[in-house]
């Protein structure tokens, strides 16, 4: 006999004399692999939330990749040398990070280039003397395609010079002054909420009960034990639809409620359309559930597989 807690004895279950109790094993695996991400991923402090514009999107994809939303490659240009390589090799978060704040390493201290920090209204002193009034948007385009600060001085040789249109600079430019103050839905001061899509109507009632249960309990339990950061799990439920426009309003619905990600998803017969919605939404699915996982690149990368195959 097994016991899990949180949950009466799992014999009772006669449907797990059929390998169910996989099921129950997996959504336990896809619960604490979703602790590992939520813990890597959710720092002690949180700051104002707001939905990305388009163009901010565009921006942070500029920031985040190196990559254009319009498909065109953008090149860039590293210290003297006049080769031009794929931005995609050189993005900004490499060496700005996340927070846009900077990380030193190998020597180099990279400039806090968050729009509150560039856009000071007295002016900025960097760490190696060099001095210059603030950044506009006109003076921040000079910076980023010509390598050059509101001074006249030339940047440092290690940052470097893109190969951008009008339009994918100014999405950057638009991104940087919400850079450092973004914040993932479903996050606040005091809890975390995650979704979760359960087998739906195709599958036996019990498998998705014993699934609910299970998350319930290990949720539970670590919200007992102080939770993430102090903060506390809030889990929402949806389940599979009996078709692939079913399940993608039924994902589609649980994203309304503002979750920081999906712990564990039936999507079997929707990979196409959950693939597509996700990507869009930039929520993390941890542990998409289904025999024909994604191999083609460019892969999701805000999927997290788990085959039953």
């Amino acid at each position: 006999m097994v016991s899990i807690k949180g949950l009466e004895p799992i014999q009772r279950h006669s449907w797990l004399n059929t390998g169910m109790p996989l099921k129950i094993f997996v959504a336990w695996i896809l619960a604490t692999i979703a602790i590992v991400y939520l813990k890597n991923h959710v720092s002690a402090e949180t700051v104002v939330n707001r939905h990305l514009t388009p163009q901010e999107r565009q921006g942070k994809q500029i920031y985040l990749l190196g990559s254009s939303a319009s498909g065109r490659e953008i090149t860039a240009l590293l210290g003297n040398d006049t080769t031009e390589v794929p931005a995609s090799a050189l993005p900004c978060v490499s060496c700005h990070g996340y927070d846009g704040k900077g990380r030193p390493e190998g020597g180099v201290l990279p400039s806090d280039i968050t729009g509150d920090f560039l856009m000071k209204p007295y002016g900025i002193t960097h760490p190696n003397g060099r001095k210059h009034p603030p950044y506009t948007d006109r003076l921040l385009r000079q910076a980023i395609v010509k390598g050059i600060d509101p001074s006249g001085n030339k940047l440092s040789p290690v940052m470097p010079v893109y190969r951008f249109t009008r339009e994918e600079v100014n999405n950057l430019i638009v991104y940087l002054k919400r850079l450092g103050k973004e914040k993932e839905p479903g996050l606040t001061d005091t809890s975390i909420r995650v979704g979760a899509i359960l087998p739906g109507k195709e599958f036996p009632a019990e498998m998705a009960m014993a699934m609910k249960e299970v998350l319930q309990s290990y949720f539970h339990d670590l919200n007992e034990h102080g939770g993430i950061y102090n903060r506390r799990i809030e889990l929402r439920f949806s389940a599979s639809g009996d078709t692939p426009a079913a399940t993608q309003a039924n994902v589609m619905s649980l994203l309304e409620e503002e979750v920081f990600a999906i712990n564990g998803a039936f999507i079997e017969g929707s990979e196409r359309e959950i693939d597509v919605l996700i990507q869009e939404r930039e929520i993390p699915l941890v542990g998409a559930i289904t025999n024909f996982p994604q191999v083609d690149f460019p892969l999701n990368r805000y999927i997290f597989i788990c085959s039953l195959v």
